[in-house]
């Protein structure tokens, strides 16, 4: 379903090619109403820049927040569901980009499959000048020029005004550290206040960045891990139950209990389930 209270957009196809080539194919504006949301299945680079409201983008089955600020990109081959929290609707900006220069010029901002999201600090100037962008590809519609300054101004105003957290040289490193940290830590694994501690950041910094360059929170991905390490221990019939909870840092009956509430089934269930 299409966002339905207000969709404005231009569209123009290029004929312009060259070794570095970088435009907006179409662009637009979309006001969404309550509850609005869509599916798409990228066939090109996508990008959406939320300027009010809050909401959920779903990429492959990762879930990211969505807030005013945001500046999220899509590739293609994904399956993006995206909606907006009915009380707050978006309001975003869209484009299409294409060229041969799209993936370098991504890869320098930070941007890739795995790390989708750009947290803008400076939100109105960023608004401001794609709102211009916005109004030359109007205003111009047959100057075969604009969109590809207009493409080129777009991902340099992005990259201009992004929080600088969100940059490549801090935020991937932390974030490849974080998960060093986790999967090479035996028996039991940090609690989050511990990883936050141990990489000299704040919980919510943390927070942030894993739902950022993760797709979850750090307590979702510690869950995953010790999920991950204990199936792979019921798989060996050498270990008991309560030898399984101890190696994952856990007593029996909590060990029971989080296994359960993470598969459904109770790890002799699983157990059973994987015998041959």
């Amino acid at each position: 379903m299409l966002p339905t209270s207000d969709y404005n957009f231009w569209h123009r196809d290029s004929f312009l090619l060259g070794a570095d080539s970088l435009h907006l194919e179409k662009f637009g504006m979309t006001k969404c109403g309550p509850n609005d949301g869509s599916y798409l299945f990228c066939s090109f680079v996508f990008m959406h820049f939320i300027t009010k409201g809050e909401g959920i983008f779903c990429v492959d089955g990762k879930k990211f927040d969505a807030g005013r600020g945001t500046a999220m990109f899509f590739f293609p081959g994904q399956r993006v569901h995206y909606y907006n929290k009915g009380e707050q609707p978006w309001e975003y900006f869209w484009g299409k980009i294409c060229g041969t220069a799209v993936d370098t010029s991504l890869k320098l901002m930070g941007v890739s499959v795995k790390h989708p999201l750009i947290h803008i600090s400076d939100i109105d100037s960023l608004e401001m000048r794609i709102r211009k962008i916005f109004r030359n590809l109007q205003s111009y519609p047959e100057e075969p020029f604009v969109p590809y300054a207009s493409g080129w101004e777009l991902l340099s105003s992005i990259h201009m005004t992004r929080n600088d957290n969100s940059s490549l040289g801090v935020s991937i490193p932390l974030i490849d550290q974080a998960r060093s940290f986790i999967e090479n830590t035996t028996p039991k694994l940090p609690n989050v206040s511990e990883l936050a501690q141990k990489l000299g950041v704040s919980r919510v910094t943390l927070y942030r960045l894993f739902r950022e360059h993760v797709g979850c929170t750090p307590s979702e991905y510690l869950d995953k891990i010790l999920y991950d390490r204990a199936c792979d221990l019921l798989s060996d019939p050498a270990f008991s139950i309560k030898e399984i909870a101890d190696l994952c840092g856990l007593s029996p009956q909590y060990f029971c209990n989080w296994f359960r509430r993470l598969s459904g089934v109770s790890p002799i269930r699983f157990r059973k389930k994987k015998a041959p």
